[in-house]
C-alpha cells in the first residue's frame, strides 16, 4: 500500500466549503492503513449521523451472507438483558423480546426516535 499516495487522495478531498474533514481505513491482507484530513483526525471520535445506518445495515447484510444472523432474528439474543428488558412496552404488554433486526432497520419496530423522546 502506498500510504504517501493514499494521504494525498484524502488530503485532495477537502474542499473547505463542502468536506471539511475527512478519515479513513484501508484494510487488505495483513496490512491496515489509517488516514485523515482537514479537520478530523484518527483518533479524534466523531458523530457520522445518518451514515451509521449504511454501516450497520451494511454489517448486519455481511453477517447475514455469512449465515451468522438472520435479519428476522430477534434482537435479544444479540443484546445484553439490562437493554433489552422494557425497551418497548405498549399498552401494559413488553413487545422487547419480539423485535428482530430487520424491524430495527426498517424502522418498524414502534419503538421512539430517540431523540423525540428526549424532549
Amino acid at each position: 500500500m502506498n500510504k504517501i499516495k493514499l494521504q494525498s487522495i484524502l488530503d485532495a478531498s477537502i474542499t473547505k466549503n463542502a468536506i471539511f474533514g475527512t478519515v479513513a481505513c484501508i484494510h487488505r491482507g495483513e496490512e491496515t492503513w489509517l488516514g485523515a484530513s482537514g479537520n478530523l483526525s484518527v483518533q479524534q471520535p466523531y458523530f457520522i449521523a445518518s451514515t451509521t445506518k449504511l454501516y450497520v445495515t451494511a454489517i448486519l447484510l455481511d453477517l447475514q451472507q455469512e449465515n451468522k444472523l438472520s435479519l428476522h432474528d430477534p434482537i435479544a439474543p444479540f443484546l445484553p438483558p439490562f437493554i433489552v428488558n422494557g425497551l418497548h412496552v405498549y399498552n401494559g404488554t413488553d413487545y422487547s423480546n419480539t423485535l428482530t433486526i430487520a424491524q430495527l432497520l426498517s424502522n418498524t419496530s414502534g419503538l421512539p426516535d430517540y431523540y423525540n423522546a428526549l424532549k
